[in-house]
């Protein structure tokens, strides 16, 4: 019988899921965490039966398929994706529009290093028409710096990733997300 679990926070790097009740039972935990270490880009699971957490390390992680996939083995249900904080929300449309920039640039250009051109842009075209005085160059190139050093830290930054959108639980989604052959895994016992 699965147990009722929901997706706490995620990643790029990092999938914490919390079981809603207290399992006592060590046999699952154990298989739970042989199961989630064996799904794709997971290369670290720890668990810690007290509180029901279940934390899955790895690059580029895709929360909706590992719950998916968890779903898909019979270990665990999800009722509803978790919800996001509104700055998230706000922020969401640009994150998008920046993916897809990123996809059709082939991962050069995002929606920040297109906002830095376009600035700068507007500061050489403010210099070529003798607008050397005016506001209007210094100030796109102050701008231009600020998206350009913002970039920077984004860069080097986790970024969040985006909402689970589809629900793990209908069942189109758990025969669409049937995980691909499982890379090797080292496990590291981790609790928090």
């Amino acid at each position: 019988m699965p147990y009722y679990a929901d997706v706490v926070h995620h990643t790029k790097n990092r999938i914490r899921i919390k079981l809603r009740d207290k399992v006592r039972d060590p046999a699952f935990y154990e298989h739970l965490k042989q199961s989630a270490a064996d799904l794709p880009g997971v290369e670290s699971v720890a668990i810690n039966p007290i509180t029901g957490s279940i934390l899955c390390t790895g690059m580029d992680l895709d929360a909706h398929q590992i719950a998916a996939a968890l779903v898909q083995k019979s270990l665990l249900r999800f009722e509803a994706a978790p919800a996001l904080h509104p700055v998230q929300r706000a922020v969401q449309p640009f994150m998008t529009l920046s993916r897809k920039l990123k996809g059709m640039t082939g991962g050069e250009v995002g929606l920040t290093e297109a906002g830095f051109l376009a600035l700068l842009t507007i500061g050489v075209i403010q210099i070529l028409r003798g607008n050397i005085t005016a506001p209007p160059w210094y100030t796109a190139f102050w701008y231009a710096f600020g998206v350009f050093s913002k970039a920077l830290v984004e860069k080097y930054a986790a970024e969040p990733e985006p909402p689970l959108k589809d629900h793990p639980m209908s069942p189109q989604n758990a025969e669409s997300q049937t995980p691909s052959e499982p890379e090797p895994i080292q496990m590291e016992p981790e609790f928090e």
